[in-house]
C-alpha cells in the first residue's frame, strides 16, 4: 500500500504481486471475472469475498451528492466529477478506446460554428467514431439521456483500465469535457481519477428513479433543453402518436415536408430557421456563422433495401412532417 496526494493506492508490481477482480453484491459464486498471471485461488480467498460483500451491504462513499454534477451540467473546459454507468467499451483503434457512459439526463446542446458550404461535402458527424455502433449495441442503451463518449489512449494506461466493463458505475473525477462538431466527449486527463461506485449508491439509486419517472410521463423523452416545447419550425400530421427518441426509432422494427409550394424567400426562411440560422441571413453558406439547430417534432417512416438484410439496410425516411415556420 501507498499513499500519493494524502490517498491510499494498493500498488501492484508484476515481479511478485497478483490479483483477482469479483463481482460485488450481485455475485452469487467465488469465480473471479478478471485475474493476473500469478494469481492462484485459495479457500480462504472465499471468506474474504463473503465478508466484504456483506460489508458492502451497508457501504455508502463519504461524499456530499453536491460534490457531482449531471451530464446536464457540464461546461466545457471544467474539471468534473461525473456518476455515470457505462453502456459499451469498444476500441476504434490499436490503443484506443471509447467509452460510452449515461447517467440518464441531457446534455446541454451547443451551437455550431460551420461554413454551410462546407458541410455540402462534408457534412457534420453523427457520431465521433470512425463506425457507427451496431444495432445490436445500441438497442441496449436507454431511451433517453445523452450518452456520453469518453477517449481514453496508451496515456490513460495507468488508470486501471482492465477492471471497466459494461454495467458498472464510475466516478470519473477531473474529467474534462469538450465539444467537437457540436457532439460532446469527455476526456480523460493526467489528474483525472477513476472510482468504481456501488449500484446500491443512493446517488445511482436516484438517477435510476429519475430515469424511470422520465419514461413515464408523457413529455419525458423530450431533451430537457427545450422545454417547456420544441420549435414550431415543423407541425406533424400524427400528434397523437407517442413521442419516442432517436434511439426508441433504432430499436423499432411518401413524403409531405415543404407544405405545398412556398415561394422561394418563404422556403429560404423556413429553411434558415430549421438550420438554426438568422431568418434573414445572406451569406449564402460561404461564411463561418453560429448555428443553433431546434428541436423539433417529425416522424419518421423505417424501411429496408434488402429483404436478405433487413437491419443492415435499413433506412429512415420523415414523413408527414411540415415545413411552416
Amino acid at each position: 500500500m501507498k499513499t500519493h496526494e494524502r490517498e491510499v493506492y494498493a500498488f501492484f508490481n508484476k515481479k511478485f504481486s497478483s490479483f483477482a477482480l469479483y463481482e460485488g453484491l450481485s455475485g452469487g459464486d467465488f469465480v473471479p471475472y478478471q485475474v493476473s498471471a500469478r494469481f492462484r485461488t485459495r479457500e480462504l480467498d472465499k471468506k474474504f469475498i463473503a465478508d466484504l460483500r456483506k460489508w458492502l451491504t451497508g457501504f455508502q462513499l463519504n461524499t456530499d451528492p453536491n460534490d457531482f454534477q449531471f451530464l446536464r451540467e457540464i461546461k466545457e473546459g471544467q474539471r468534473l466529477s461525473l456518476i455515470c454507468k457505462i453502456l459499451h467499451i469498444c476500441e476504434v483503434a490499436e490503443k484506443e478506446w471509447i467509452i460510452y457512459v449515461w447517467d440518464g439526463t441531457d446534455a446541454p446542446s451547443k451551437k455550431i460554428q460551420t461554413k454551410m458550404t462546407d458541410e455540402m461535402d462534408n457534412p457534420l458527424p453523427l457520431q465521433l467514431e470512425k463506425e457507427p455502433l451496431p444495432r445490436d449495441v445500441l438497442c441496449t442503451f436507454p431511451s433517453a439521456g445523452s450518452v456520453l463518449m469518453v477517449v481514453l489512449g496508451e496515456g490513460n494506461k495507468n488508470l486501471g483500465l482492465g477492471f471497466l466493463k459494461t454495467g458498472i458505475w464510475l466516478n470519473f473525477l477531473n474529467i474534462i469535457c469538450e465539444v467537437h462538431a457540436g457532439l460532446w466527449r469527455g476526456v480523460l486527463m493526467p489528474f483525472t481519477k477513476l472510482r468504481y461506485v456501488p449500484r446500491e449508491f443512493r446517488y445511482v439509486l436516484g438517477c435510476q428513479r429519475c430515469y424511470e419517472e422520465r419514461l413515464s410521463e408523457k413529455w419525458g423523452r423530450m431533451p430537457w433543453s427545450c422545454f417547456p416545447s420544441p420549435s414550431t419550425v415543423t407541425e406533424v400530421d400524427h400528434d397523437r402518436a407517442p413521442l419516442v427518441t432517436l434511439r426508441d426509432v433504432l430499436s423499432y422494427s411518401e413524403e409531405n415536408f415543404f407544405d405545398g409550394r412556398p415561394s422561394t424567400s418563404v422556403l429560404k426562411r423556413r429553411m434558415n430557421k430549421l438550420l438554426g440560422l438568422n431568418e434573414d441571413d445572406d451569406s449564402k453558406g460561404t461564411e463561418y456563422t453560429e448555428r443553433d439547430p431546434p428541436w423539433v417534432f417529425c416522424c419518421l417512416k423505417s424501411y429496408y433495401l434488402n429483404e436478405g438484410d433487413v437491419w443492415g439496410s435499413r433506412r429512415y425516411r420523415i414523413f408527414d412532417t411540415k415545413l411552416v415556420g
